[in-house]
């Protein structure tokens, strides 16, 4: 009888992004029969009875939440402070705005101030400590209720983010043994991510420690990306660590739909979710209006559709941008959709558009979900990035950074490519190519690492 502990902060019918992926791998599992013990946390929707269906048996156990040490103080001074000294950033929004290298950057350069360095000593606090380490003490302690009940597992999974789920998978093996496979979307410590105020000395070696105490540790490491891949067997190497390294992309739900919108004389591109972090939308809006401007595609020749949270980005109104450069008819913001009106909206693009800048490690799952749609992707990447080699290596997409140049060379040279298309239907080995990237696929490569591991 094979068991197996899945350890995952987001699961069903948690209905975010990261549920996905474990959530499909236990459904896999239980076809093949494994017994599958899933500790992740309570949820406010109930799991339906008949969700997973399989020869195998399935056992959720949901930790309470407990509220973040620091979370809920630091937020109370901050709506104080903000209420106090409320301030809004006029601005005239950005034609091309770069990212400021600095702030992001790994280190800091000389003496900072006693001011800067209190902030950083409470912020870094607060991150080490916040919401989503809430459910660690009772998610041990439910651990040891397993061990008392006389449970044995053969494998440990845990899939971050958050890397608090290495922690107590860590605690697993010192009760059951078992193997280890730590399943990384993300890096697990990206500090040239964080800004300065996040990252006190102490935060920054107390969490590498951890992550050398699981990288020590651990059997096998399953990836999504091969750059991440590259990046952890390097680590593996120079520290004589003893894991593998396995690439398993997060792969697309749902079947293939073979049959591409008609091109007639406008091209028609889409973006689907929501802009943050360092999703910069303004660099194509502003290759967009250039190539309009100069006659280089004609008035009426493309249209850009934004669904979801897109009218802002970093404190920046996207809809007053247009207002103000007159592109209403271009730039088209349609809000949230539900589930089968967006399919039905993404079926009438010829370009699937998405952003994946200063991500060189990650491939975002709206790529593999855009793989679905019988168009290829525009990526806002660098060319080097996992994202931006994925797409142009298997041929499903066009990737430019946001060099204004670069960026309207290659959307004109995907709009070339769209009219000269002349396959009413994927051909026949795209279609093999894509479907080998369904997440069905990537989990029978998951399913033989995991059997091969408890072999």
């Amino acid at each position: 009888m094979k068991r197996a502990l899945v350890v995952s902060y987001h699961f069903l019918p948690d209905q975010s992004v990261g549920a996905k992926r474990p959530t499909e791998l236990v459904n896999s599992m239980l076809a093949q029969g494994w017994h599958v013990t899933v500790l992740t946390r309570t949820h406010k929707t109930p799991l339906p009875d008949d969700e997973y269906q399989g020869p195998g048996t399935l056992e959720i156990v949901r930790a309470p939440h407990l509220p973040g040490i620091l979370n809920p103080s630091y937020n109370a001074f901050k709506r104080l402070i903000q209420a106090v000294g409320r301030a809004k950033k006029e601005d005239d929004r950005p034609d091309n705005e770069p990212v400021e290298k600095d702030s992001i950057s790994p280190t800091l350069r000389g003496p900072v101030s006693f001011r800067f360095w209190l902030k950083r000593l409470v912020i870094s606090g607060q991150a080490m400590l916040n919401a989503t380490k809430g459910w660690l003490v009772s998610s041990l302690a439910l651990l040891v209720v397993q061990k008392i009940k006389g449970k044995q597992f053969d494998v440990v999974i845990s899939s971050s983010p958050p890397a608090s789920v290495h922690f107590l998978a860590r605690f697993a093996l010192i009760l059951f043994g078992a193997k280890w496979i730590l399943d990384v979307r993300d890096p697990i410590n990206m500090w040239e991510l964080v800004v300065p105020e996040c990252r006190a000395p102490y935060r920054v070696s107390f969490e590498n420690w951890l992550e050398r105490s699981y990288l020590r540790k651990a059997d096998q490491i399953v990836v999504t990306t091969d750059p991440l891949k590259e990046e952890m067997e390097k680590i593996g190497e120079r520290h004589r660590y003893e894991y593998a390294v396995t690439t398993v992309y997060n792969g697309f739900d749902g079947e293939i739909i073979p049959e591409p919108a008609t091109f007639i004389e406008t091209a028609e591109l889409a973006f689907a979710g929501n802009l943050y972090a360092n999703r910069d939308p303004f660099p194509l809006l502003n290759a967009i209006k250039d190539l309009l401007k100069n006659r280089q595609i004609e008035t009426g020749g493309i249209r850009f559709h934004l669904y979801g949270d897109c009218e802002t980005w970093s404190g920046y109104s996207l809809r007053e941008w247009v207002q103000k450069n007159s592109l209403e008819d271009t730039i088209i913001f349609h809000g949230m959709l539900p589930p089968d009106s967006l399919k039905t909206e993404l079926r009438r693009a010829h370009l699937l558009v998405s952003y994946a800048q200063q991500q060189p490690l990650q491939i975002p799952a709206k790529t593999f979900d855009y793989l679905r749609y019988p168009c290829k992707s525009f990526v806002i990447t660098e060319r080097a990035s996992a994202t931006g080699e994925f797409v142009v290596r298997n041929d499903v997409g066009y990737a430019s950074d946001d060099d204004p140049n670069r960026l309207k060379e290659t959307l004109q040279l995907a709009l070339k490519d769209l009219s000269l298309r002349k396959e009413v239907d994927l051909p026949q080995e795209e279609l093999v190519k894509r479907k080998s990237f369904s997440r069905s696929a990537q989990n029978r490569r998951y399913l033989e690492l995991i059997e091969a591991l408890n072999g």
